[in-house]
């Protein structure tokens, strides 16, 4: 009878592909509903014939950006924009459409997927400098 004398090292246990993808999810989730909800706390601003719409929907978005990864919020960002787009009243003021997207407020809309990815390489070069600093 052999016997192997190598000792065990006790690893913190990985979580699963599942439970991944499930936290993925609901991260996904939870932060199109924000930004979703978010549209909906807003006030217009009468400029002659223009109305321009100011919502919470920067904040929101910018603390989805901050929350999640990179690919998930461009994900998310995409999903708002494509389903806005189709018909669904997500847009500032619960309005919806191509034309919306189109419009004066359609430049704003899309950049929100810039200002996430701007967010992120800043808040990067922030904790770099910060490190090198020797503040941690």
């Amino acid at each position: 009878f052999y016997q192997c004398h190598r000792p065990i090292i006790m690893r913190p246990a990985k979580p699963s592909l599942l439970r991944q993808m499930e936290n993925k999810i609901i991260l996904y989730v939870l932060g199109l509903g924000a930004i979703i909800a978010s549209s909906y706390i807003s006030f217009d601003v009468r400029l002659s014939a223009l109305i321009i719409p100011f919502t919470a929907q920067s904040l929101a978005v910018f603390v989805v950006a901050g929350l999640v990864g990179t690919r998930t919020f461009l994900a998310i960002i995409f999903s708002y924009l494509i389903l806005g787009t189709l018909g669904l009243p997500i847009f500032a003021g619960g309005s919806s459409g191509l034309e919306k997207l189109l419009g004066p407020s359609g430049g704003f809309l899309i950049g929100f997927l810039f200002s996430g990815v701007i967010e992120k390489a800043w808040l990067v070069a922030l904790l770099l400098a910060t490190m090198s600093n020797g503040f941690f």
